[in-house]
């Protein structure tokens, strides 16, 4: 008769066996989370509204009060507030006889899940009337507002790129902000504006010559006129 030794290793144990041998592994242990029922005496953030009541988990006892924090799966600093804040408070086990079926909730991490931006400061912007903007551009704006243009020929007055009410505009508005605060909260646009004198048509000027222009404002009885000089650029 022959002898031979068992193998210890596993796998070939089990290959002796045929099959037969299963390993075996046992249940794994659920460790039990101590909890208690609170209702929320506000609306907390990705946890539920006012009045709702849930199941905290209890951190122990700290004083003379129980401590507990929203049962939440992350661990995040602000998910693990206390109990004592005053954001819940506990229910005795009595009251919850009494209490329907269904009335314990589950967290809610929709709830105001949106991102409350912070609003700004509106910035009240004290509007001048129509007579004090007449009246401070009269005293901000120049006699004569000068533009200088090339011209399309020597010695010919038509000019390259015309002169519009939004140029006058602008310069209006740049005089007129250069001059202080009050100044910049006048606000003059194109509309504001047209050429008085017959010898412009429409809203451009085409050719080199001095032009009558007047600044009106809705609403008020006076206007402002001025000039616009169109020169001849100087080739540098």
């Amino acid at each position: 008769m022959g002898f031979f030794s068992i193998p210890s290793c596993p796998t070939c144990v089990r290959r002796l066996a045929g099959g037969a041998l299963q390993q075996i592994r046992g249940k794994k242990r659920t460790r039990k989370v101590p909890t208690i029922k609170v209702q929320l005496t506000r609306d907390v953030p990705r946890f539920g509204e006012k009045g709702a009541i849930t199941r905290w988990i209890t951190c122990g006892v700290k004083g003379s009060q129980l401590t507990a924090r929203r049962d939440c799966p992350t661990n995040t600093k602000r998910e693990n507030e206390r109990f004592p804040k005053g954001i819940a408070d506990y229910i005795p086990r009595h009251m919850l006889k009494r209490m329907p079926a269904g009335a314990l909730k589950h967290r809610d991490p929709m709830f105001m899940n949106a991102k409350v931006e912070k609003k700004k400061p509106k910035v009240v912007i004290e509007l001048l009337t129509p007579t004090q903007t007449i009246a401070l551009l009269d005293s901000f704006i120049p006699p004569n507002l000068m533009f200088s243009r090339s011209t399309i020929a020597p010695n010919e007055p038509a000019i390259h790129g015309s002169v519009t009410l939004t140029d006058i505009a602008t310069a209006v508005r740049n005089i007129a902000a250069a001059n202080g605060k009050e100044g910049s909260r006048i606000v003059v646009g194109p509309e504001n504006i047209r050429f008085a004198g017959k010898d412009v048509e429409g809203d451009k000027l085409k050719s080199l010559g001095t032009f009558d222009f007047e600044i009106s404002v809705k609403g008020a009885n006076d206007f402002v006129r001025r000039k616009v000089m169109v020169v001849e650029q100087e080739e540098v």
